[in-house]
C-alpha cells in the first residue's frame, strides 16, 4: 500500500467558519484586549529602559569575524521527507502546507562560539559585553511578547531592556546556555535545545561542563536534569537563572532547527542515544501505544476519546498519558514502539525514542498543521498518517477541542494497523 496524500470530506474552510458564534467572538475579543494590554506593558518597558544604553543585533557570521577560532560547526545536511497520508484536510491547511511539504530538505548550519565576558538572559538570550544580542539565539521569537512588536521591524533594530547591574548571579568560568525560546514545553525542548550539546561535547568535557538553564518550574527542570544527565552531563554542574545573569565565558551553540519544519540530523541522534541508555537493560515490549492527552491538556482534547480508546483497545494498543509518566518511564516505554497513535502534542515527540521506521496515525483538530511531528518523522525513516477531525468551535484556530468520527477512524486505523510496506520518499 503506498503512502499518498488522500483528503475526504470537510475540504472547505467554510466548515469552520460556520462554527464561529456570540460566545467565540466575546473570548477571542478578551483574549485580544488582555494580550494587547500585556504587549503594551512590556513596550513601554523597552522604551524606558531605552535610557539605559542599547543592545544591538549580530548573526553568528559577525562572530566569527571577531572569534574566528570558532570551537563547533555542523555543515548543513540534505533529507528526505516521507510521504504522508493525510485525511480530512481543509483548504486552509492544504493551501499551507503546500508551501512546506517539499521532498528534499536543507538543514541549518550551526557554530559554537566560546565568547569572553557576557550575559544570559530571559528565554535564553546571549548578549556580549560590548552590547550586541547574537541574532540566532532570539529564536521562535513570535513566541515571545517582549520582542513580538520590536524585532520583526529590522534585525538590526536598537533596543534594550536589562540594567546589567542588577545580574542575579555571576556565573564564574566556562558555561554552555542551553534554553531557549518555547522550551519549557516538553517536545521543543527535547527536539530544538537539548541536541545542541552534541556540537559543544565535540569541543568539550561535558562531565565537567556547566550548563546554563532557565529555572522554569519543577516538572520541566526535572526532565532538564533527567534527559542531560542520560548524555553524560553532571546534574551538580546545571546553573539556574530567571532573568538575567552574567558569565566569565559564554558556550554558545546556534539553533538546529527552523522551527516548526526543519530540523537536523543531530535531533534524532541526541535522542536516540538517550533511548540506548535507558534501554540497555532490555527494551520495552510496548509495541502498540496510544497517547491520550485529555487529562493534563488545557486545549486540544478531542472529546470522544474514550470512543477511539475502545476501538485501539481492541487492537492490543497500551493507552499512555504521558504526562502521568516521569521522563525515563517515557523513554522506556516508547523504546520499542513500532505503532503509535493518539491525540497530537508534546508526547509524540517520544517517537523519537521509538527504532526508525515508526508508525503515527496522528488525530487532530481540523486548523492544526501536520509540520514539526511530520518532519520528526521523516528523519525517522517512518510512516506519517493523520486524520483532522471537527472542531468544536470555541477556538477558530489549532488549539480548539474536536472529535474524530469514530466509523471513519475505524476503517482508516484497520488500514494503519495492517500495512506493512515500507516508507516512501517524496520523490520514490
Amino acid at each position: 500500500m503506498h503512502s499518498t496524500t488522500v483528503d475526504g470530506p470537510g475540504d472547505s474552510v467554510r466548515g469552520w467558519l460556520s462554527m464561529i458564534d456570540a460566545k467565540y467572538f466575546a473570548a477571542k475579543a478578551a483574549d485580544f484586549y488582555s494580550a494587547l494590554i500585556y504587549r503594551f506593558s512590556k513596550f513601554i518597558r523597552l522604551i524606558a529602559n531605552a535610557l539605559r544604553g542599547h543592545v544591538r543585533m549580530v548573526r553568528t557570521e559577525r562572530m566569527r569575524e571577531k572569534y574566528p577560532d570558532c570551537v563547533g560547526h555542523s555543515k548543513s545536511e540534505e533529507y528526505k521527507r516521507v510521504k504522508p497520508l493525510i485525511f480530512d484536510r481543509n483548504d486552509y491547511i492544504k493551501k499551507s502546507e503546500s508551501m512546506f511539504h517539499t521532498p528534499v530538505v536543507q538543514s541549518p548550519e550551526a557554530w559554537v562560539h566560546e565568547i569572553e565576558g557576557g550575559y544570559v538572559a530571559h528565554e535564553g538570550l546571549v548578549i556580549t559585553l560590548d552590547g550586541s544580542l547574537i541574532a540566532e539565539c532570539v529564536v521562535n521569537r513570535h513566541r515571545t511578547l517582549t520582542f513580538g512588536l520590536i524585532v520583526p521591524i529590522s534585525p538590526t533594530f536598537n533596543l534594550s531592556f536589562y540594567n546589567y547591574a542588577e545580574a542575579e548571579k555571576t556565573i564564574e568560568g566556562r558555561a554552555a546556555i542551553l534554553s531557549q525560546c518555547g522550551d519549557e514545553n516538553y517536545g521543543h525542548w527535547l527536539v530544538e535545545s537539548l541536541p545542541r550539546l552534541l556540537l559543544i561535547e565535540r569541543a568539550y568535557d561535558i562531565s565537567a561542563l556547566k550548563i546554563i538553564l532557565i529555572d522554569r518550574n519543577d516538572k520541566i527542570n526535572n526532565v532538564y536534569v533527567q534527559s542531560l544527565a542520560f548524555l553524560g552531563v553532571n546534574p551538580a554542574n546545571i546553573v539556574w537563572y530567571k532573568d538575567l545573569a552574567r558569565v566569565d565565558r559564554v558556550i554558545y551553540a546556534s539553533p538546529v532547527t527552523i522551527h516548526p519544519w526543519i530540523k537536523s540530523r543531530i535531533c534524532v541522534e541526541a535522542l536516540e542515544r538517550i533511548a540506548q541508555a535507558v534501554a540497555s537493560d532490555g527494551m520495552s515490549q510496548h509495541k502498540k501505544i496510544y497517547i491520550s492527552r485529555n487529562v493534563d491538556s488545557p486545549n486540544r482534547k478531542m472529546m470522544n476519546d474514550a470512543e477511539i480508546i475502545e476501538i485501539v483497545r481492541r487492537r492490543g494498543y497500551e493507552i499512555v498519558n504521558c504526562g502521568n509518566l516521569t521522563f525515563e518511564e517515557q523513554v522506556r516505554m516508547f523504546s520499542g514502539a513500532t505503532h503509535i497513535v493518539g491525540n497530537l502534542g508534546a508526547g509524540f515527540t517520544n517517537l523519537a525514542f521509538s527504532p526508525r521506521g515508526v508508525r503515527i496515525l496522528a488525530l487532530m483538530s481540523p486548523l492544526m498543521e501536520d509540520d514539526f511531528f511530520y518532519d520528526l518523522v521523516s528523519l525517522k525513516e517512518g510512516h506519517y498518517w493523520a486524520i483532522h477531525g471537527d472542531g468544536c468551535g470555541l477556538r477558530q484556530d489549532y488549539r480548539d477541542d474536536f472529535t474524530i468520527n469514530p466509523e471513519r477512524f475505524s476503517v482508516i486505523f484497520a488500514q494503519f494497523d495492517t500495512d506493512s510496506s515500507p516508507s516512501m520518499a517524496f520523490d520514490a
